[in-house]
């Protein structure tokens, strides 16, 4: 039908469409972290992030009002998600399997 054709159509075309720098799009691991509703918590976190020596490509954020925390979504290369996980335990930050 024309709009099978369609659909197929557009997804051949999204896949052409590249990635970060014009490079291959990729596929991120993700970390997530439980984060206080504190002043500083953010900031504590980022700090740790970086003692991990890991860049983060994407983040997302949700919060759960009954406890007043968030989830914090960090996307990173999959071969950088361990020492990320390890590091942010190491510093007593609650992950979220």
């Amino acid at each position: 039908s024309s709009v099978t054709q369609v659909l197929s159509a557009g997804r051949r075309g999204t896949g052409r469409i590249p990635g970060k720098h014009g490079a291959r799009p990729r596929t991120w691991a993700q970390v997530v972290v439980e984060i206080p509703d504190a002043p500083g918590a953010l900031a504590k976190l980022f700090a740790d992030v970086q003692k991990a020596g890991v860049s983060v490509e994407d983040l997302q954020i949700e919060h759960d009002a009954v406890r007043e925390v968030g989830y914090l979504a960090l996307s990173v290369d999959p071969a950088q998600e361990e020492v990320l996980a390890d590091t942010l335990a190491a510093h007593d930050w609650d992950l979220r399997a």
